[in-house]
């Protein structure tokens, strides 16, 4: 038995040796970790996360560890057809859980013990499939688990269109006017509501179905990409029975993008309703519809507007910049605020020393009105970084950064962490790798 290990073993490592074995594979990857204390000791706080989006900016703002592993298999026959196989898998960590050299996916967050200080989650597992289709060569057929068409404000974080999940579709298929994509996900979500299903769970699916029209020449070099977002619940007879809410909704994107007078600028619009208007209002970390009011903030419909770019003031010197404006209107009346709206303004210039060494200054202000209160809640940050980087390609880049900065305004004032009374003023310390490839 011992020599059959053996001989496998040894198979597998010529096979991944070989030159053939090799072609065609990619590793992708992304990965965030750091240290930080602050002038009233211990570690910092931040305000937002990758689920829920930073608008106050994620500078100097990151308090989980994040990495994700992909892996990717083309076969290309003779005709030039593809097939691709391609798998994902993230591992995480919660704020205040960067403390040990040792973390178990079991260990327990200090005095919390029913939460790990880690997990892991499967993000894509799908195969695609370019040039089959006679009429359209261009055009590349997917099945499966993905990351779909995401558009993201990076500075935050913060993606105001994923459709991502399982599902199937046909993208990039190329008309007079630009590239259309189509597609098909489901989403399970729990009800509040309503008798339990077959499964005793009281979850429903929805189909969601996603009509792309991106790279439509519009004026000045400018391009428009258009999104149509369509939800409806997919329930079982039982659940029919049982009168399960079966809310539907659409949401509907226009993005204008291009370079203009030294300004590489996006312009987005969206407005939702019904079961996304929640989804296009805050944060989607894969599109979730409410199918259910499950309480009377819950939002009838959304809209917003997004600018972000970057200027080139000189060779030297560039200009980041955020603006955002969300408001929502609640299904009923019955609640302090019916028009909850969230804005804000993220402006970071920066100086390049050389190549590899770059100093940003951030300077961020935001403001939330939720449902539940009349009164706003506001936060502004300053934060000074220092990043020490390789740019390789357009996608491939590894950084150092050193950072400190304070956040200021009510909601840093009720923060409480610990015995701390609250952030505001409260000065950081840090020191974050961060890497894309």
């Amino acid at each position: 038995m011992n020599k059959i290990i053996k001989l496998t073993a040894l198979s597998a490592v010529i096979l991944l040796a070989s030159p053939s074995a090799m072609a065609n594979f990619e590793y992708s990857g992304y990965l965030r970790a750091g240290v930080s204390t602050t002038s009233s000791g211990g570690e910092q706080f931040c305000f937002g996360d990758g689920g829920a989006g930073y608008y106050a900016g994620r500078l100097g703002n990151e308090c989980d560890s994040y990495a994700e592993l992909g892996l990717s298999k083309n076969f290309e026959n003779e005709k030039g057809q593809v097939f691709a196989a391609n798998t994902m898998l993230s591992v995480k960590t919660d704020q205040g859980a960067q403390a040990n050299d040792y973390q178990s996916l079991s260990e327990p967050i200090l005095s919390v013990p029913q939460n790990g200080a880690a997990e892991i989650a499967l993000r894509q597992l799908n195969v695609t499939a370019t040039g089959f289709i006679a009429p359209l060569p261009e055009a590349t057929l997917w099945a499966g688990k993905r990351y779909y068409k995401r558009k993201q404000v990076e500075a935050m974080d913060l993606y105001y269109l994923n459709n991502s999940g399982y599902g199937a579709g046909i993208e990039n298929i190329n008309v007079s006017i630009g590239d259309l994509s189509l597609a098909y996900v489901n989403v399970q979500r729990e009800q509040i509501s309503g008798k339990n299903n077959v499964f005793g769970e009281r979850s429903v699916q929805n189909n969601i179905f996603d009509l792309r029209l991106d790279g439509v020449s519009a004026f000045a070099e400018q391009k428009l990409d258009i999104a149509l977002v369509y939800s409806q619940t997919d329930p079982t007879a039982l659940q029919e029975e049982n009168n399960e809410a079966d809310d539907a909704g659409f949401l509907f994107t226009t993005e204008l993008y291009g370079s203009l007078f030294d300004f590489d600028n996006r312009l987005v619009l969206q407005f939702a309703n019904d079961a996304l208007a929640d989804a296009g209002f805050g944060n989607q970390s894969g599109l979730q519809p409410e199918t259910a009011a499950w309480w009377e903030g819950s939002l009838e419909s959304s809209w917003r507007i997004i600018d972000f770019g970057t200027y080139a003031v000189t060779e030297q010197i560039n200009l980041d910049y955020v603006g955002y404006y969300a408001q929502g209107k609640t299904i009923t009346s019955d609640v302090p605020e019916t028009k909850p709206s969230q804005w804000s303004v993220i402006l970071t210039p920066s100086y390049k020393w050389d190549d590899n060494n770059q100093t940003k200054l951030e300077l961020a202000s935001t403001s939330y009105t939720p449902s539940f209160q009349k009164s706003s809640l506001d936060l502004q940050k300053i934060m000074l970084a220092h990043d020490l980087s390789l740019d390789i390609g357009l996608t491939e880049k590894l950084t150092i950064r050193a950072y400190t900065g304070a956040f200021f305004g009510k909601q840093a004032e009720q923060v409480r962490t610990g015995d701390r009374a609250g952030e505001d003023n409260n000065i950081r310390f840090g020191v974050q790798a961060l890497a894309a490839w």
